[in-house]
């Protein structure tokens, strides 16, 4: 289950020599058209809290925007479109050059500033009791098995499936073990001797057969790469463009174990040049 971002909330930190504080959180609500920034109480009440900005004082606690309009302060962090660098921006964070939902743009390329305060997305997990329950289920296993198996107190793993407990301890083990069966095969296999052989052998199939998929999702993915990237070439201006970045003293090293080393640059015709290797 991949973990998507928020594309309507952001939080915003203090950066410390040592250590961060959480500031408060900057939401957009769509139906009204507005963003409204609320102080975290704790940062509010301390005597080292700073406002965000001028537009945005610590005497209030919670702000909202004008209709259609980003703070100020925030809109400040976001570099301007006619910026000779934008482009590259965009690109090192990974999103559209046509972005334009502030909230993104305030997590990406306006994360950091000149001031202390760090602009951080806010992460969605939809991961829920349901699908503990239904994990159970499907291998019909007692909450006592399923609790022996990965070594969680039962009553605790009982009030989370009845939704009477919202034990985040409990329901991000039990995601990390549908995410990694690898951690939960391990888990398995440390208290494998106190399961009778009937749950034991569902619970290793199942994650066996999880970690199988896994891979081989990896590795089709890796040769679907290997055969583009041997079908799509890179330009000499485009190289040229990515190379001109970096420091011009910098070395460059070919393949991420360093066991290809340069030769030399020969021209195989008008528009074709060839990059050799000493071991090829």
């Amino acid at each position: 289950m991949p973990l998507i971002k928020d594309s309507n909330h952001l939080e915003v930190y203090l950066e410390g020599r040592k250590r961060r504080t959480f500031v408060g959180t900057l939401s957009y609500n769509e139906e009204q058209d507005t963003f409204q920034f609320q102080y975290e109480t704790k940062y509010v009440k301390s005597l080292k809290a700073i406002p965000i900005g001028p537009d945005l004082s610590i005497f209030k606690r919670k702000h909202i925007s004008e209709k259609g309009k980003l703070f100020p302060s925030f809109a400040d962090r976001i570099p301007s479109r006619s910026n000779p660098a934008y482009e590259e921006y965009c690109r090192s964070q990974g999103i559209a050059i046509d972005e334009r939902n502030p909230i993104v743009l305030l997590g990406t390329i306006g994360r950091r500033g000149p001031s202390s305060f760090v602009f951080e997305p806010v992460v969605q997990n939809s991961f829920s009791q349901d699908e503990i329950v239904s994990f159970r289920k499907t291998l019909n296993l007692t909450l006592n098995e399923l609790a022996i198996a990965f070594d969680i107190n039962e009553q605790t793993l009982q009030r989370v499936e009845s939704k009477k407990s919202k034990d985040q301890h409990t329901l991000k083990r039990m995601q990390i073990y549908f995410e990694f069966p690898e951690v939960a095969l391990w888990e398995l296999e440390s208290n494998g001797s106190k399961l009778n052989h009937q749950a034991y052998g569902k619970l290793k199939v199942y994650f066996e057969k999880q970690l199988d998929k896994g891979s081989s999702k990896k590795t089709n993915t890796k040769n679907k790469n290997s055969k583009s990237s041997l079908s799509s070439g890179v330009t000499v201006g485009a190289l040229c463009r990515d190379l001109s970045l970096y420091n011009k003293n910098a070395e460059v090293i070919f393949g991420g174990d360093e066991s290809l080393t340069f030769y030399r640059v020969k021209p195989r015709g008008e528009d074709l040049v060839q990059i050799e290797f000493n071991e090829i």
